[in-house]
């Protein structure tokens, strides 16, 4: 476990000190706790097991700009494919004629 020396000026320290007494937890309780939501809430994942859900559960768009008609492109987070329109994922699984054989 890494440790880090952190600094608090007194009123912060008083505030810290109190919540510590009504809660019952200690300062490494409060400190975790304090960093878990800051770290969720930049959606920054603690772990690999995190990360890929947070992955897994994005929904993906396609910018603006790659779209010919310059309007924002559709989700396409079901077929797990970053970056691809569904438009794309047609054209990808239709062959063109000349590649059929008969």
């Amino acid at each position: 476990m890494v440790g880090k020396r952190v600094q608090f000026d007194d009123k912060t320290w008083a505030a810290i000190d109190a919540l510590m007494s009504d809660k019952g937890k200690s300062f490494q309780d409060l400190a975790n706790e304090a960093f878990k939501n800051l770290l969720k809430k930049h959606h920054q994942p603690v772990g690999l097991k995190a990360a890929l859900k947070e992955s897994v559960a994005a929904p993906i768009t396609t910018p603006r700009s790659a779209r010919r008609d310059g309007r924002a492109g559709s989700v396409v987070a079901a077929q797990g494919q970053p970056g691809i329109t569904r438009s794309a994922i047609k054209k990808q699984t239709t062959m063109p004629p000349s590649t059929m054989t008969r």
